[in-house]
């Protein structure tokens, strides 16, 4: 797994630190494990899990130094919909200055996440087992300076889940593909009444054809207490 996620990221121009090519790899190897008798990724080959979700995840640094954001210390990102870990557990190792929060609903993915932050000794990760509505109606509303997520849903519905949980001034990276644009467009009524602006694109591509961007939404006013809804709702009739 360490010689994979080397070459992927040599190929990039991107040198590694030791101890993350070390995290990086035994994380890769315990998705792998863990994923022949947990479905938690359909990609089972090592170099496509360094490039589609190592390589994807280490994208949002440029992303961020693209806003003119040079330090993370002290800042706390919330990661939606975890899964098994994709882009929360890379960016807490990318980046050990940044408060990371895995937010799954998911027991058992929660409790593999749980495993990996401990076998990492990843000090800056979090697992939170629990829904998004509920977490954005309660103890994390407006507690994060950034929101990702990643292959959750469009982001007409994302920017329920997400924008709540921001405070003013924070940012939500959503990782999109090649139908951003069009979904933007159809988001564009639930991003002006959660309190969002666009604040841009970071367009970039992996070693496999095809571009891929990070869509930038800024919180610049406060989100209305009644969003989110209630559990299904976003999703059921998006804003």
């Amino acid at each position: 797994m360490k010689q994979a996620i080397i070459d992927i990221f040599t190929k990039q121009g991107i040198n590694l630190p030791a101890d993350q090519l070390d995290k990086l790899a035994l994380y890769g190897e315990m998705v792998l494990e863990t994923n022949a008798t947990m479905n938690l990724t359909a990609i089972t080959e090592k170099d496509q899990v360094a490039e589609k979700h190592f390589l994807d995840a280490w994208q949002l640094l440029p992303a961020l130094e693209n806003l003119g954001i040079h330090s993370i210390a002290g800042k706390r990102l919330i990661d939606i919909g975890s899964g098994a870990g994709f882009p929360a557990i890379p960016l807490a190792i990318f980046l050990p200055d940044l408060s990371v929060t895995l937010l799954e609903s998911m027991e058992k993915r929660c409790s593999f996440l749980r495993e990996v932050a401990r076998n990492l000794a990843l000090d800056n990760a979090t697992v939170v087992c629990g829904r998004a509505e509920a977490w954005g109606r309660g103890e994390g509303r407006g507690g994060y300076h950034m929101v990702t997520a990643r292959a959750v849903a469009r982001l007409s519905i994302l920017c329920e889940y997400a924008l709540p949980l921001l405070q003013i001034g924070g940012i939500f990276c959503a990782f999109k593909g090649a139908k951003a644009a069009e979904e933007i467009k159809e988001a564009q009524n639930a991003i002006n009444t959660l309190g969002g602006t666009i604040k841009g694109q970071y367009s970039y591509r992996l070693l496999e054809p095809g571009e891929r961007c990070i869509t930038i939404i800024e919180k610049t006013s406060a989100t209305p207490e009644k969003y989110p809804r209630r559990i299904g709702m976003p999703e059921k009739r998006p804003l």
